[in-house]
């Protein structure tokens, strides 16, 4: 699984267990784990990643 896929599945997993508004860039990160700028290098916010993934 290369790094975008683990960001998709881990939001997915953190957006089936608490509010879309209460997840974090810093929590998702967190999870996966990842730096902070590794996120960015693919997406700008998770406005942007949820729309990926509902494409």
């Amino acid at each position: 699984m290369n790094t975008k896929e683990s960001i998709q599945k881990t939001f997915i997993k953190l957006y089936s267990k608490m509010d879309y508004n209460s997840i974090t860039i810093k929590e998702l990160c967190i999870q996966i784990p990842i730096a902070r700028t590794t996120f960015y290098s693919y997406y700008t916010n998770i406005d942007e990643l949820k729309s990926d993934i509902e494409m």
